[in-house]
């Protein structure tokens, strides 16, 4: 069993490592509670409950800090080397390459591909389907998807969400 005052004063010296490292202590301590948040729920499940801005502010605070952060986001995960969409093996990557040349966005149109990320339980790991359209609308970029064995029909996804947690499939038969 671990030593509780050797962990207290650990964390208590983590949080004081995030105050000396934010622009005021108060934003210290959050970003320490954020880390705290991670550490117990999960990094996917405490981003989600943040802002874009606020979890990477907070997260950069707490590697200023010296606080052990992982290198790359886990709820970025399901690129093995090069089999991302459009060959890529990154979400950094990818981002790339959409800026670099934005019509790719239409080659998904039509295309396979297999849930690698689950977020409910209507899209569970290993789901599979197609995309049927992109399009641009109030609500930023939406993929448009008929997914394997769903009672709803067509579902409509932001882009962000559908290209982090999904992979293109070589073979498909829509069942």
């Amino acid at each position: 069993m671990p030593d509780k005052t050797a962990c207290l004063t650990l964390h208590a010296g983590y949080l004081a490592a995030c105050e000396q490292a934010a622009p005021s202590p108060k934003e210290g301590m959050t970003a320490f509670l954020t880390w705290c948040l991670a550490k117990v729920c999960g990094w996917d499940e405490s981003r989600r409950k943040l802002s874009r801005s606020t979890w990477y502010r907070h997260v950069a605070i707490c590697r200023q800090a010296g606080l052990p952060v992982p290198e790359h986001s886990p709820c970025l995960h399901g690129f093995e080397s090069g089999s991302g969409w459009f060959g890529t093996a990154s979400w950094k990557e990818l981002t790339a390459c959409i800026t670099r040349e934005p019509a790719r966005l239409y080659q998904l149109a039509g295309k396979p591909f297999e849930i690698v990320q689950g977020w409910d339980a209507f899209y569970p790991e290993g789901t599979t389907g197609v995309v049927l359209w992109l399009q641009y609308g109030n609500r930023g970029w939406q993929v448009e998807v008929m997914l394997d064995g769903s009672p709803g029909g067509n579902e409509s996804l932001s882009l962000p969400r559908f290209l982090r947690r999904t992979q293109p499939v070589e073979a498909y038969e829509h069942g």
